[in-house]
């Protein structure tokens, strides 16, 4: 079970990552806007924005998925180097860290209307689903 969390866990990082990846590339590379823009804004509404308001949520948008990334990549680290050993400080630093990403991101979305509402409930049913077997094993000894 200890492995098949930490499956389920690689496949959080991963989507995460791939999407914060994607999203950097597309912003950074190819110059393209923040996708926040689009979710919050009808099309036809974000040329009328301020340059200033545009600017300031492409800028957060790079940094964020930048630390979404880097995030990402460190929950994997974790998960291969410590977690599927048993080592419990590992369980509980990905808990605590993911958990609180994720019960953010419910709050994050909420101040936009809940668009996002289905990805965040996807992610954190990867994320329960693979602590709670990783925990399940680690701490009831079972050896599946």
């Amino acid at each position: 079970m200890l492995r098949l969390g930490a499956v389920i866990l690689t496949i959080w990082g991963g989507v995460n990552f791939a999407l914060a990846s994607l999203l950097l590339v597309l912003m950074t590379i190819l110059g393209k806007p923040a996708p926040m823009l689009f979710i919050v804004f009808e099309e036809p509404e974000i040329p009328a924005l301020e340059p200033k308001v545009v600017a300031a949520t492409n800028a957060l948008a790079i940094l964020f998925n930048a630390c979404a990334a880097a995030f990402s990549l460190l929950v994997l680290v974790v998960v291969w180097s410590a977690l599927v050993k048993g080592e419990k400080w590992a369980f509980w630093a990905l808990l605590l860290s993911i958990g609180l990403v994720q019960a953010f991101g419910f709050v994050a979305d909420s101040a936009i209307g809940n668009k996002t509402v289905y990805v965040n409930l996807v992610l954190t049913a990867l994320f329960l689903a693979g602590i709670g077997l990783a925990g399940w094993a680690m701490f009831t000894r079972a050896t599946v």
